[in-house]
This record gives C-alpha cells, sequence and structure tokens, in this order.
C-alpha cells in the first residue's frame, strides 16, 4: 500500500494539524487512489527533490491530502500511485523497417527546454521516494504540433519498429538510473496514451494531415502492445505490467464504442494477445454527475467499455484488471453529449460559446464538483462488470496552472495552488455535505477553471456580474457565502501564493 512520509504525519500532529476522527464516515474509494499528472508539473507535487524549489505550496497541499485521507478514511483515499506520460523517442529511436538497427536519439526531445528522460527521472525518483508506485504512459511526440514540446525530426507516432526502438531504450534507462539511485525500477508501462486521439496510421506512420479514420489509429496501436510485449519477454525477462488500449473520454463516450471496439478486437482476434490490464479515461461519467447535479453516479462510460473488455476474454483465461488511469471533473471539458444524448450547461461566459461543454456544469460549481469526487470513489464499484475488475482510479491533475489559459482543468486544487476545491475535500475524506458546509471548500471563485482565474474574477466576459452568473449556474448556492467567498481572493501572487496563503487549514470539521 502507498504511504507518505512519517515525518509528515509526525510534522502534522505536532502542530495540531491532524483532524480528530470525524463523527459521519467519509466515503471511501472502491478502489486503489492514484493520481495523475504532467512529468512537468508531478514530481515536486509528491516530494521535495534537490530539482525543486525550495518553497513548493502544491506538495505542502499534496502531504496535507495525504494525511487527511489517512485519518478520514483510514488510508483508503490516499494515493498509492501516480502516473505521467512520455514521449515514445525520449531515449532512442530506429529505423522505419522492421527489424532496422535501433540508435540512441541524436536530438532527444526537450519539454520547453526541460530534457524529457530529466523529466522521468525525477517523477520516478519523487514517486518512490514518496512511497508511491509510478506508471508511465508511453505517447506521441508533440513537436510537430507544439514546436518546442519534442523533437522536431522525429515523427508524432512511429513505425512499430521505431515504437520498439524507442521502449526498449526508456525502460533500460530508467532501470539503470533506478538502480544509480537506489530505488525500484519502474515496471508498470501504458503502452500508448489514447491511440484514438493520436491518429497514427495502420502502417504505423503519421499521415500528412494526421487525420486518419479511428479504427486505423487503434490498429496500429495494438501493433505498438505487441512490439512491448516482445520486447518485455526478450529484453526484460517479462517482469513489466503492460497495460493496454487507454482510450480517451470521447472514445468511451461514444455509446458504439467503434475505437474501443477496434483497438481490442484487432489486438485479441487478429494479433492473438490478451492483456492482463486495460485502460480507459471515462471523464465525461464524472462531467455528466454534475450535469445530473443531484447526487446521482453517472458510470454509463466505464460500464459500456467494461463489459466490453471481459466479453473479449474466453473461460479458459483469467478476466483481466481495469485501471481508469484518467478520470476527473474536467472543468473545461467540451464535450457536448453524454453517451449520444445532448448535455451540457452554460455558464453564462462568452469564452465557453454553444454548443455548451458538460464542463460548464463544472465551472464554478463546488456542488457538481464534489459530487463529480464522489462519483470518481465510487466508479470501480458501479463500473465494473464483476466484482473487483476495476481495481485502481487516477484522478488526473492535481494543481491547475497559474496564468496559464491551456484549455484544461480539472485539479482538485485552484489556479496557483490558492485553494483547495470540493473534490479535494471529498477525495480526501469529507462527504459531499460536509464539504459544501466549509467555506474553505466551498468557494464559487475557487471552483472557476484556470482560464478565467487567469483573466481574474469575477468574470468579465460574461456579461453579467459574477455573483449573478454563478447563481445562474449553482443553483441552490447562497448568495451571500458566495459573495464571501470573493473577498480578498485575488489577492494572492501569482505564479505562486505565499505560503501562509496557501490555505493549509486541517480544522476540527463537526
Amino acid at each position: 500500500m502507498g504511504r507518505f512520509p512519517r515525518r509528515v504525519i509526525l510534522l502534522l500532529a505536532a502542530v495540531g494539524w491532524v483532524v480528530a476522527p470525524a463523527t459521519a464516515r467519509a466515503q471511501q474509494a472502491t478502489a486503489g487512489v492514484g493520481l495523475s499528472d504532467s512529468a512537468s508539473a508531478l514530481a515536486c507535487t509528491l516530494y521535495p527533490i534537490a530539482a525543486c524549489p525550495v518553497a513548493a505550496p502544491g506538495h505542502a497541499l499534496f502531504e496535507r491530502f495525504q494525511a487527511l485521507a489517512s485519518d478520514q478514511t483510514g488510508g483508503a483515499n490516499a494515493f498509492r500511485y501516480v502516473r505521467t506520460s512520455i514521449p515514445w523517442d525520449t531515449v532512442g529511436t530506429g529505423g522505419t523497417a522492421i527489424g532496422s538497427p535501433c540508435v540512441r536519439e541524436s536530438n532527444p526531445p526537450a519539454y520547453y527546454g526541460e530534457s524529457w528522460i530529466g523529466l522521468a527521472e525525477n517523477y520516478v525518483l519523487a514517486a518512490r521516494r514518496a512511497g508511491l508506485d509510478p506508471l508511465i504512459a508511453i505517447t506521441t511526440n508533440d513537436a510537430p504540433r507544439y514546436p518546442g514540446n519534442g523533437n522536431p525530426n522525429d515523427p508524432a507516432n512511429p513505425t512499430a519498429n521505431q515504437y520498439a526502438c524507442g521502449f526498449r531504450a526508456l525502460v533500460a534507462a530508467l532501470d539503470t538510473f533506478a538502480a544509480d539511485h537506489g530505488i525500484a525500477a519502474p515496471s508498470e508501462y501504458e503502452t500508448y496514451d489514447e491511440p484514438d486521439g493520436a491518429k497514427v496510421s495502420n502502417s504505423c506512420n503519421p499521415t500528412p494531415d494526421g487525420n486518419l479514420p479511428p479504427h486505423q489509429a487503434e490498429q496500429c496501436a495494438a501493433w505498438y502492445y505487441a512490439e512491448a510485449d516482445a520486447v518485455n519477454r526478450a529484453s526484460f525477462g517479462d517482469r513489466l505490467t503492460l497495460v493496454a488500449l487507454s482510450a480517451d473520454g470521447d472514445s468511451a463516450n461514444d455509446p458504439n464504442l467503434v475505437a474501443v471496439k477496434a483497438y481490442a478486437r484487432y489486438l485479441t482476434g487478429r494479433i492473438g494477445l490478451y492483456p492482463t490490464a486495460w485502460s480507459l479515461h471515462p471523464y465525461e461519467d464524472l462531467s455528466a454527475a454534475a450535469y445530473l447535479d443531484d447526487g446521482t453516479a453517472a458510470h454509463s462510460d466505464t460500464s459500456l467499455v467494461s463489459s466490453y473488455i471481459a466479453s473479449l476474454y474466453p473461460s479458459s483465461r483469467p478476466q483481466p484488471q481495469i485501471w481508469v488511469t484518467e478520470a476527473a471533473a474536467q472543468l473545461t471539458d467540451p464535450v457536448s453529449t453524454y453517451l449520444g444524448a445532448p448535455e451540457g450547461c452554460n455558464d453564462g461566459e462568452a469564452d465557453d460559446p454553444p454548443p455548451y461543454g458538460l464542463g460548464g456544469c463544472l465551472d464554478g460549481n463546488p456542488k457538481a464538483q464534489a459530487y463529480a469526487a464522489a462519483d470518481f470513489l465510487d466508479l470501480a464499484r458501479v463500473g465494473s462488470a464483476f466484482p473487483g475488475q476495476i481495481t485502481r482510479v487516477y484522478w488526473h491533475e492535481f494543481d491547475s496552472l497559474a496564468a496559464h489559459p491551456t484549455g484544461w482543468d480539472s485539479g482538485l486544487v485552484a489556479p496557483g495552488d490558492r485553494a483547495e476545491r470540493a473534490s479535494y475535500c471529498v477525495l480526501s475524506g469529507e462527504s459531499v455535505t460536509r464539504a459544501l458546509a466549509d467555506p474553505r471548500c466551498n468557494q464559487v471563485p475557487a471552483a472557476e477553471d484556470s482560464q478565467d482565474s487567469a483573466r481574474g474574477y469575477p468574470e468579465p466576459d460574461a456579461g453579467v456580474p459574477a455573483a449573478a452568473s454563478q447563481a445562474q449556474t449553482v443553483g441552490a448556492h447562497d448568495s451571500a457565502t458566495a459573495r464571501g467567498s470573493e473577498a480578498g481572493f485575488g489577492a494572492c501572487p501569482q505564479p505562486w501564493c505565499a505560503f501562509s496563503l496557501v490555505r493549509l487549514r486541517l480544522t476540527q470539521l463537526g
């Protein structure tokens, strides 16, 4: 089981920050809980390794989360696993043809000036120091789309041979790094992150426009799994756990599961491999729980994929595990349908034009974010095709980037580490009712997405006063509470708040 440093527990106890046992027990997770985030953000959140700045509010909030979850849920909701994505060509590559020689990457990809292999090593070191099991998802080389992020000389998506070379080199490099630092090497790899979004071709090469039909991308990604499986057996003693699929929310939200079936049928039927673990990213399940806005669980995406994967395995084969390696309350979710039915919310903001997405149901709405977090904790129970099928659930993104409108925000902590969101409070051990009664968790401005918060609050583009806009969206929230939450929120400096302003409160919660 994952753990956090004993020094943290002793420190929190010494200063009176450990919460007394709650009179009403919090909702406990129905599977092992993990945290997924970008490699550039994750290491210093997990542990203060040498590469981190001295003052890291995100790390303090992470350790506080672990302490709260330990106290309020007996550790059931504490993070045990972590996950990040690393490009396929981080260390090595090779010729395009099957059997071509592998070579060390001559121009190692970087993340806007930072070495990707350095980020990967820092992530593994921080995870192990924090007592967490690291999962690595192999992903595309983004340089063709995002200059500065990757190696512009490599294709976004490799051939099968290039993938095999890159995979072998990355695993070997991290094995060596772990041995040099006296830590266990990572042993869990998702073989390709969201291949339906990567749009690779049937021969595992990118097309000029990078926009082939999903079924071709999925067939190619199935060969990536096959290559990783062969490398694992030949080079690493079959000691690695390989995770298949990693389908994004749009594919899981397709009632016909076109992309999921194309990948899974090809891998099991054509190639003949039956992975021991599969993964998916059912963001819309949690967003739909926010849309319903009444505490009703929404788990159709997860249930559909889980049932389909189970149906592929004959009785002669043991059923695989399913890991939900990304799910969260995505405040910027643009999807406007749920299993084919139009749904969504108008949050009154000009930067969220119609058709209104599911993210609008979460943006500025602490209650909806609390419901989504509660649904996340129960996702393994309600979404499994049979008891115990889903064994892990990873929340994607711990803290939102401040003043960096990326178009994505699913953080447990508001932009700039200014305040914990309702989702943070529910995951760490408060019931939905208690979280919404806790003024530190139920802050409307803290519940704004990063794009809007970067512009400042109240929302200047909504066309109506902030309190009125939020009243339309939140509905049941008390307007006086919302106004009180606004006071002084914008005073916190960017990009980091002063440590004293980071709301490291562990109050006695009744």
